[in-house]
């Protein structure tokens, strides 16, 4: 092709290249000298060591010669033994080295392989392999610390008080009862089951629950926490601490134990009245209704309605400790009007022997012909010339007191009265006084045992 240099040939011992000097051209060996009969042959002697490295002369040309050829790996000459009788000939020396240029790989021995190629860049990048494996630990490391300590803050003492709270107002019964334990302080298991934490859920203040905080922590053991914690309950700021044992009976990704809150047991202390009906809290049955042990937090005390008091309930604030509640003595007010009318009934109906008194409530007496009768009476005496009558005035149970006794069924029943004498027809006399009496509650009715004292005192 135009432009390209043909190939020259190789110069031989006897003639120069193209420009009169030898370009590389191995000249064979001289053949060996003829051996001595008899006498085995020698090998072949090794190939002499390429004399020192001289740069060799190059004459100027207009183009330069193209650079030569790698000569192929050196392979010994084939031996070939002399003819008998001849002339060893003299050897002949070697034409001079000239070297490949310095881009040409050089010859290799035989009998070795080229070493492999270097990578490029082969140190550099080791180094960055390195770096890239240091930070790839650095990095997993890392992350097996940040998961470490994002599991450790998860299956906390202090995530489980803030879950169980963030729970109990959410009214997540399940979650409560899964991550707590809850205090009986030795009252009925009735009251700290999971029946009875729903029971108490089901009052809205128990649900008020928020800006719960951790204020300090404190840790006996490796299995157990105390922790004070804040909170608004209800609208009460109150602060109370809780006691947070590990639970070694569920583990969370094979090392990190859960954690339970102890929530404690407060009294609620119950003041009844005389007779009163049976008692729940949070809808549960009470048997002895005096003092009741609950979970932390507020509870409906219900006393069951009689027939001489109506249903009541009073709501117990058990959350910052113990409490009590009182339920009101007064009668429902179906069992004062019971009350009442039989006492009306008992003043209508009131007996009396006219021949022993003078002061039968609603008799006519009457004074005999050419006589009179003196009435002893509050105030001074009252003479009656023909007749007298005395009744009673006004409602008796207008300021009625009842009292319920400790005996069943029992109401004791005070008030005031009056009276009004009228004399011969035509003058009249009041007083008043007061009355006392007994009632007795069965099935829904009453029966009244009154004695009255209504004529005391003279108004």
């Amino acid at each position: 092709m135009e432009g390209e240099h043909e190939p020259e040939p190789l110069a031989t011992v006897d003639g120069g290249g193209a420009d009169g000097v030898s370009v590389g051209a191995v000249t064979p060996p001289p053949a060996l000298l003829p051996e001595v009969a008899g006498a085995p042959p020698a090998p072949p002697p090794p190939p002499s060591a390429p004399p020192p490295y001289a740069p060799p002369e190059y004459v100027a040309a207009a183009t330069p010669p193209p650079p030569p050829s790698a000569p192929p790996p050196y392979a010994p000459p084939p031996y070939a033994p002399p003819a008998l009788g001849s002339a060893p000939s003299a050897p002949t020396d070697y034409a001079p080295f000239s070297p490949p240029p310095a881009s040409a790989p050089l010859p290799m021995p035989s009998g070795f392989a080229a070493p492999p190629a270097a990578r490029k860049g082969g140190r550099r990048g080791l180094v960055i392999g390195a770096i890239v494996a240091v930070f790839l630990i650095l990095l997993l490391g890392g992350g097996a610390a940040l998961a470490n300590a994002s599991l450790s803050s998860t299956y906390s003492p202090k995530a489980a008080v803030m879950g169980f709270f963030a729970a109990q107002a959410r009214g997540n019964v399940d979650a409560m009862w899964s991550n707590a334990t809850f205090e009986t302080g030795g009252g009925s298991q009735d009251f700290f089951s999971k029946d009875a934490v729903t029971a108490m859920m089901a009052n809205d203040k128990n649900r008020d629950v928020g800006n719960v905080s951790v204020i300090s922590t404190q840790d006996p053991d490796s299995s157990t926490s105390k922790l004070s914690v804040a909170m608004t309950w209800a609208g009460t700021q109150i602060t109370q601490t809780y006691t947070v044992s590990k639970d070694t009976s569920r583990v969370h990704d094979l090392f990190y134990y859960a954690w339970r809150v102890e929530i404690p047991a407060w009294a609620i202390g119950v003041t009844l009245p005389n007779q009163a009906g049976p008692v729940q809290v949070d809808g549960i049955s009470v048997s002895s209704p005096s003092s009741v042990e609950v979970i932390q937090g507020y509870h409906s005390v219900k006393m069951t309605g009689t027939d001489i008091y109506d249903e009541a309930t009073q709501v117990a604030n058990a959350s910052d400790g113990s409490t009590n509640v009182t339920f009101p003595t007064a009668v429902s007010q179906g069992a004062f009007k019971a009350a009442s009318d039989s006492v009306k009934g008992a003043f209508a109906n009131e007996t009396c022997d006219a021949s022993k008194y003078f002061d039968c409530p609603n008799h006519k007496y009457t004074v005999p012909s050419g006589y009179y009768d003196t009435l002893p009476a509050a105030g001074g005496d009252i003479r009656a010339n023909s007749s007298w009558v005395i009744v009673f005035t006004g409602d008796p149970t207008t300021n009625m007191k009842l009292v319920v006794t400790a005996d069943a069924g029992k109401v004791t029943a005070s008030g005031t009265c009056a009276m009004t004498l009228t004399v011969d027809g035509k003058k009249t006399y009041h007083f008043t006084g007061d009355w006392t009496g007994t009632l007795t509650y069965s099935s829904g009715g009453v029966a009244s045992d009154v004695l009255e004292n209504c004529d005391a005192a003279r108004a």
